[in-house]
């Protein structure tokens, strides 16, 4: 059985839920440590506090086969110039669960050292719901990992349409266009299907942010886009939104599938960046041998 350890490496989890999830992961059958942040370091943001989640991230990765994230929030791409990346290239491949601001960790991962993550539910929050089916699968990957780990999602599609195949790469929008330019971005998409979602973006922010993503080159090639939920606007920006999809596909040359399985929701189906992804029958499939290595994008 694997070992693994819940961090908060980005914003502050909410302690209660935190404590009582984390109660039932262990009544689950999952090896499971706490390594939060300690009051005592003061501001998270400041450098003190910046310092101290670096550590703490590290040594979660050098310690432990699983590192789970209780929360995102802001912060963790302040961490990643301060990994020492030559160590963690000695290390066997380790699995960070998270999602939201913990993208940034886990496009880093992916790009500088080719691991996979898991973009799921984080126990510090209130979307991770004890009952849920993601977190359900969730727990079966704790259980099955470093071996085959698999999951599906339904999509808005033509379950006519032609398969698409291709490695999955993605999570939250914002985040991931604020590291385009920087060494832990892909310098190219080809071949991968690119999942996103985000919370609190506009419509026309999220078109602004994809136009940087289309006019760099690096969709060039990219086999197909999984758009999941855009949530947390009212009025007349919601039912932009709900236009988002079209207005996207009007401005992308692969095709470009929807889903509500996923996102700043419950339930957020998992799913792992670096995994082999197939689009088919109207839902994203994807699976990953057992490791041996683990191929980077570079």
């Amino acid at each position: 059985m694997v070992n693994a350890i819940i961090i908060d490496p980005s914003g502050q989890p909410d302690r209660e839920a935190l404590e009582r999830n984390v109660a039932d992961l262990v009544r689950r059958g999952v090896n499971l440590e706490s390594g939060g942040y300690p009051p005592s370091a003061g501001e998270r943001l400041r450098e003190t506090g910046v310092a101290r989640r670096a550590l703490l991230l590290a040594d979660a990765l050098d310690n432990y086969d699983v590192v789970i994230c209780a929360r995102g929030g802001y912060g963790t791409s302040d961490l990643l110039e301060r990994l020492d990346w030559r160590r963690l290239e000695s290390l066997t491949p380790r699995l960070v669960v998270g999602f939201s601001d913990i993208t940034a960790l886990q496009a880093a991962l992916y790009v500088r050292l080719g691991w996979r993550s898991l973009h799921a539910p984080m126990p510090g929050s209130s979307l991770w719901r004890a009952e849920g089916d993601d977190v359900s699968v969730v727990v079966g990957i704790l259980h099955a990992w470093p071996g085959t780990c698999t999951g599906a999602l339904p999509l808005a599609c033509d379950e006519s349409f032609e398969p698409v195949r291709g490695r999955l790469f993605g999570g939250c929008v914002s985040v991931l266009g604020a590291l385009i330019g920087t060494p832990y971005f892909p310098a190219s998409l080809r071949g991968h299907i690119v999942f996103l979602e985000d919370v609190n973006e506009t419509a026309p922010r999220v078109l602004r942010s994809w136009n940087q993503w289309r006019q760099s080159g690096i969709l060039d090639g990219v086999s197909a886009v999984v758009l999941g939920r855009f949530t947390h606007n009212d009025g007349v920006e919601c039912r932009l939104l709900d236009e988002l999809p079209a207005m996207i596909r009007e401005r992308s040359e692969c095709p470009v599938f929807t889903s509500t399985a996923f996102g700043h929701v419950s339930p957020n189906m998992p799913i792992m960046t670096g995994a082999d992804g197939v689009i088919a029958a109207g839902r994203l499939t994807w699976s990953t041998e057992p490791l041996s290595s683990s191929p980077g994008t570079g």
